[in-house]
């Protein structure tokens, strides 16, 4: 329990805090209850911010020229956490120009920092899982260009490792991508053994042409 001298100090110490008297400061702490909305579960940008928050996606999505809905989806999650870790950034200067000391020791303002440390590992981990993400999806599209043939392409499923059909083995023949799509061409005009040899030597055999037909004879 308090002693008086400790309820007449507290008292004390009160009367010295009117709260803002400006009224950008009252501004500031009207906001306070919503500083920065990270626990309402729903994403949400303030119109002041609307600009940089486009700009950071057209800059990401610019660099990192997604393809495909996987790598859209990516680059959105990308994007929130960046957005967030600057506002938590921001909050943090607000708070130490406000107070003119180390938010995380300020009686005002440790207990807040200390939350939105927690929300900023949150936006960091959120951040490096969806850049993890990005790289894997887009190492996977490349992998899929450089080792599969079109026609691979439409029939392996999308998220398949590509580099397991690099190399595949044709009855005695083993054959890379560009091996593989003299293959499906040479198979057109050949058996399976003359084109699979056709195309392990890279010949793409073509039809041969059409005789002209006899000219009739007067």
């Amino acid at each position: 329990m308090a002693t008086a001298a400790q309820i007449l100090a507290n008292q004390a110490n009160a009367a010295h805090s009117t709260g803002p008297r400006t009224e950008a400061g009252k501004a500031a702490t009207a906001r306070n209850a919503t500083t920065h909305g990270f626990t309402t579960g729903v994403f949400q940008v303030d119109s002041e911010d609307k600009a940089y928050f486009e700009a950071i996606d057209e800059a990401l999505r610019e660099d990192a020229k997604p393809g495909g809905a996987l790598e859209r989806d990516a680059i959105a999650e990308l994007r929130d956490a960046f957005f967030r870790l600057r506002q938590i950034r921001k909050i943090l200067a607000r708070m130490n120009d406000e107070h003119g000391a180390d938010p995380l020791v300020h009686p005002d303002t440790a207990a807040t920092v200390r939350q939105l440390n927690r929300y900023r590992a949150a936006a960091e981990m959120q951040f490096y899982r969806a850049l993890d993400a990005l790289l894997d999806l887009q190492l996977l599209r490349l992998g899929r260009m450089a080792h599969l043939s079109p026609s691979e392409e439409k029939s392996i499923g999308p998220m398949v490792d590509p580099s397991v059909f690099a190399i595949q083995q044709f009855g005695n023949y083993f054959l890379d991508r560009r091996d593989r799509e003299r293959f499906d061409h040479n198979l057109a005009f050949v058996d399976w053994d003359e084109a699979a040899r056709l195309a392990a030597c890279g010949v793409t055999c073509e039809p041969e042409p059409e005789a002209e037909p006899a000219k009739a004879v007067n």
